[in-house]
């Protein structure tokens, strides 16, 4: 066993922290941001927790839907 002593960095470094990895190809990679008006916000709200889904499902699903129609 070595006595070396570890900085700082090396013990952070040592710590697995944040999420962990996806498999390669099944992240997203793109990302779309939108401003829209308080109004339209309720009722997208509204929309989403009538859905059941969470807000990136519902999103992304309207988005989908939208693009092939």
């Amino acid at each position: 066993m070595s006595n070396k002593k570890l900085t700082k960095s090396e013990i952070f470094m040592k710590s697995k922290m944040g999420r962990p990895k996806l498999p390669k190809g099944t992240a997203n990679t793109v990302l779309f941001a939108v401003k829209i008006a308080a109004k339209e916000a309720d009722k997208i709200q509204q929309a989403i927790k009538k859905s059941g889904l969470t807000k990136p499902e519902w999103a992304r699903n309207a988005l989908v839907n939208a693009a092939s129609s």
